[in-house]
């Protein structure tokens, strides 16, 4: 029991920066501010974009066939795959987790659909 209760305040505790100490922030695109609007107005539902972080990480550092993640509050990883080819539906989906501040891998919220941007 307290092995468990260890590891679970050790993986609590890990920053974002150690989980990708490869992904690098950078100043959003122009078209990203258009692509989060549109994102609000298929969810109707309005979000921060001014308080996102972009980052940017080596092709397969987020995970197995993992393309775009968000984390709380604001933070959007991409990778380069996706940055270099301006991915879209990847973007915006991560996109909808920000405006919706969930990471619920489920996607569950009507909005996803609305979007049509379900995985």
């Amino acid at each position: 029991m307290k092995t468990a209760i260890l590891l679970l305040l050790m993986v609590g505790c890990t920053t974002h920066a150690e989980r990708w100490p490869d992904a690098t922030a950078f100043a959003a695109a122009a078209d990203y501010e258009m692509m989060y609007r549109r994102v609000e107005r298929c969810s109707r539902l309005t979000g921060s974009f001014e308080s996102v972080v972009f980052h940017v990480a080596p092709d397969g550092t987020l995970g197995p066939q993992v393309m775009g993640r968000w984390e709380p509050p604001h933070l959007i990883y991409l990778t380069d795959f996706v940055v270099s080819r301006n991915v879209t539906d990847t973007i915006e989906h991560e996109m909808l987790h920000d405006i919706l501040q969930n990471g619920d891998s489920t996607h569950q919220d009507p909005a996803w659909v609305a979007c049509q941007l379900l995985p």
